[in-house]
């Protein structure tokens, strides 16, 4: 099972799915790319939220999610506001 979204310019998960799971790399990022990151490994889950907490916070009907062990996630750019 893997996250593969390919949306335009959106900011969006790719995979390399010629790697076994174990190595398994996932990329993504926000839109303006100056934050991104890279998990190594099969993601622990993924889905869609349609809270309220979630549609202000990304002023959409619906946010979409993956989830991955925090051990198994880079955080890369310089555009990093908070030590996550």
């Amino acid at each position: 099972m893997g996250v593969s979204w390919d949306h335009g310019q959106c900011a969006a998960l790719s995979e390399n799915s010629q790697l076994n799971e174990k190595q398994r790399i996932t990329t993504g990022g926000c839109l303006c790319g100056a934050t991104r990151f890279r998990a190594i490994g099969p993601n622990k889950g993924a889905g869609y939220c349609h809270c309220e907490s979630c549609r202000r916070h990304t002023g959409a009907p619906v946010a979409a999610f993956v989830v991955f062990d925090a051990k198994q996630v880079e955080w890369l750019g310089s555009g990093l506001i908070a030590n996550r």
